[in-house]
């Protein structure tokens, strides 16, 4: 499981950061749609 110490933490870093880009979108996305329908 440990090559360097390092596949863990990139694996940690990877998830952080698709969570930190995937929720923006998310309410970018919802306030779009909310617009439409107002």
């Amino acid at each position: 499981m440990k090559v360097n110490g390092k596949p863990v933490n990139t694996v940690r870093i990877n998830g952080v950061s698709d969570a930190n880009f995937i929720l923006p979108l998310m309410c970018l996305l919802m306030r779009v749609l909310l617009q439409q329908l107002a």
